[in-house]
């Protein structure tokens, strides 16, 4: 009988390739998250900073452009806090999208391996009835060759 040939192999090969593919687009994923993350932090800090300044400053008392240009500063800075939130948010969902696409390609790739090693143990079997098909048949033959001889 034939050696074992998994039929599905280059579709596995596929598989695996896209897994593969797939745990790297995670990793950038992450990195992208941490960036965000690292921004946004950044931002807090900012706007916290500004804001104390804003009350020190408050206290002394100010000139009315002073105040005006702080206010726009503040505002700016508000902005920027804000709009590093939502990447943050968006860098996070592009996490958790990545992680489905992992689960679903090892999911695919698991899925085939077993089909491939329940076929290697169906090739076994075959393997194993056809051997003992034989070795019957031998002992058959010298079965009746000896009824021939007595």
């Amino acid at each position: 009988m034939k050696a074992f040939r998994f039929r599905l192999a280059s579709v596995l090969k596929v598989r695996e390739h896209e897994f593969d593919l797939c745990k790297r687009a995670l990793e950038a994923a992450q990195t992208d998250l941490l960036r965000a993350d690292s921004a946004d932090a950044s931002a807090r800090m900012a706007v916290a900073e500004a804001e104390r300044l804003s009350r020190e400053r408050l206290v002394r008392g100010i000139s009315g452009g002073e105040l005006r240009t702080q206010q726009r500063n503040l505002i700016g800075l508000r902005a920027a806090q804000t709009s590093a939130a939502v990447e943050r948010e968006e860098r996070q969902a592009q996490v958790e999208r990545a992680r489905t696409a992992v689960s679903e390609a090892w999911k695919q790739v698991r899925m085939l391996e077993k089909l491939r090693e329940k076929k290697r143990g169906e090739h076994r079997v075959e393997l194993e009835r056809a051997e003992q098909a034989l070795q019957d048949e031998m002992g058959l033959r010298v079965v009746q060759g000896q009824e021939g001889i007595a």
